[in-house]
């Protein structure tokens, strides 16, 4: 505040109560006008203080002629008639696009705790893979003649074995639990998505086609035998991650030692003896270790193949 007006009144300049706001100075000088027109010089001083009320900005013109004592009445009337912010246009689309952005916050919050309760109440089954796995492409020939691929695992469950007809221990009863599971998987399950079970050899060169027409039909009539080329074997048991390799026996070594024997030794194989779990979009979705039974074996299969249909439904 100027010290100068004071002296022209002969008051002590006055001290600005803390939070209160500096007056905007007019661009004429009220006093001036006061000194040319007789008029009393206005009292600058008031609305200084802690109970002062905060003053309206005025355009300078304005402020100019509530000095000179002109439009008084009229700057009043302007200040009572001015709108109510909140009652334009602008502010009511504010206030829907605020209510609009809050409805779309609660309805994102609700799914995100339903798709939260879902996963709580209906857990993946024991032994899926999280991922699946898809399947690459393949070829290999059944003991049918027909040539099998990968579209042949779509639309429907499968259960894949690799093993070899002159397997002594493994093989046997393990299609024998397999022919049980599916006889009990039939009666149990919607035919929407059926079930088929492959015999896949992992001994080619001994288990040709009719080697396996007469082998893998004796568990079960709709069982499917494959074999092929070594190699195209070879390319798919690599994606299930199985092995396969020659071990030698006591019998083997006695047999292969003595000149006389009639016949040459039988050849046995160390293969992996999991079972392994094909949904109908051709992925690997789950892997059954021995030892296998298909008591315990349809219920995780049952399992499964609900939260697969769950999570495409």
């Amino acid at each position: 505040m100027d010290t100068r007006l004071h002296a022209v009144r002969g008051k002590p300049p006055a001290r600005r109560a803390k939070g209160s706001l500096p007056l905007a100075r007019p661009a004429a000088n009220p006093l001036n006008d006061a000194g040319k027109e007789g008029k009393p010089a206005p009292d600058l001083s008031s609305g200084i203080g802690d109970k002062a009320e905060p003053a309206a900005c005025l355009p300078v013109s304005e402020v100019s002629e509530s000095a000179s004592g002109d439009g008084s009445e009229a700057q009043d009337r302007d200040i009572e008639n001015l709108p109510d912010p909140s009652s334009r246009g602008g502010g009511n689309k504010s206030g829907r696009a605020l209510l609009f952005a809050g409805f779309l916050a609660s309805v994102a919050g609700l799914g995100a705790l339903l798709y939260r309760l879902d996963a709580t109440t209906h857990p993946p089954a024991a032994g899926m893979l999280s991922p699946p796995k898809p399947l690459a492409g393949f070829e290999l020939t059944d003991h049918r003649g027909a040539n099998l691929g990968l579209g042949h695992l779509r639309g429907r469950w499968s259960l894949i074995f690799f093993g070899y007809t002159h397997c002594p221990d493994i093989c046997p009863p393990t299609l024998a639990e397999l022919a049980r599971l599916y006889r009990r998987h039939a009666q149990a399950s919607p035919a929407s998505h059926p079930l088929q079970v492959w015999f896949v050899s992992v001994d080619p060169q001994r288990d040709d086609r009719r080697r396996l027409a007469d082998y893998v039909p004796r568990f079960h009539e709709d069982f499917t035998g494959l074999g092929g080329q070594p190699a195209a074997i070879a390319d798919f048991a690599r994606q299930f991650g199985v092995y396969a390799s020659e071990r030698p026996t006591s019998e083997d070594t006695a047999l292969a030692d003595d000149p006389h024997a009639a016949h040459a030794p039988a050849v046995l194989l160390s293969h992996t003896t999991s079972v392994f779990l094909i949904a109908p979009d051709a992925s690997l979705v789950s892997i059954f270790s021995a030892p296998h039974r298909a008591d315990d074996m349809l219920p995780r299969l049952l399992a499964t193949s609900r939260h697969w249909e769950r999570q495409r439904s």
